[in-house]
């Protein structure tokens, strides 16, 4: 189990959010990482204690590369996570702004849904599913299932000129609230010429 004086990081993926909890003995060199409780990486001996450490964050199809950088600055240790490429902070804002998340219970298995809105793509516990989308009379319907039973992720315009659109997760008819209220709405939308 990690120490109270490791690193900690929240990271959000369609499947969740996810924790990286980080040790580093800065005079031993000792690097262990922890992602979801579960420790994915020790090192107890090492020289250098500057430097880089890799792993793969995320399941199915939402697979990402994070890094974990070490930089000295005096006598002091810099440390930042990044993930594909990017700052945790910008791909946590880049990542809530293409992906709605909801968590639902279905026959006592609690299942998390995502909605890529880019790509209108859904995924069920971090896996890519097979989703049928229709046109309705107030906008679209994505279809498809969630722990054997039918649902689908209704998608409807604000009514601004921003053209930002609402998009609401039904499970068995029954509405389910999204993780981040704010979040049920997206800027991603179509223009008319």
């Amino acid at each position: 189990m990690a120490s109270k004086s490791a690193l900690r990081w929240t990271v959000p993926l369609k499947d969740g959010k996810h924790t990286v909890v980080f040790e580093h003995g800065t005079a031993s060199g000792r690097r262990v990482i922890y992602l979801d409780d579960n420790e994915i990486y020790r090192k107890n001996w090492m020289f250098k204690l500057v430097g880089y450490e890799t792993f793969s964050i995320g399941k199915g199809a939402d697979i990402h590369q994070a890094r974990i950088s070490i930089e000295a600055s005096g006598l002091k240790y810099l440390y930042r996570l990044t993930v594909d490429g990017k700052d945790l902070e910008q791909f946590s804002e880049a990542s809530k702004q293409s992906t709605l998340l909801w968590r639902t219970a279905v026959n006592g298995t609690e299942h998390a849904v995502a909605l890529d809105v880019e790509a209108m793509e859904i995924y069920v516990d971090g896996d890519r599913v097979h989703a049928q989308g229709e046109f309705v009379d107030d906008g679209t319907e994505t279809h498809f299932t969630v722990g054997g039973q039918s649902a689908f992720v209704h998608t409807t315009s604000t009514g601004t000129r921003a053209g930002k659109m609402e998009h609401t997760l039904y499970v068995n008819e029954e509405a389910i609230g999204s993780e981040d209220v704010k979040s049920r709405t997206s800027a991603v939308g179509w223009k008319s010429n």
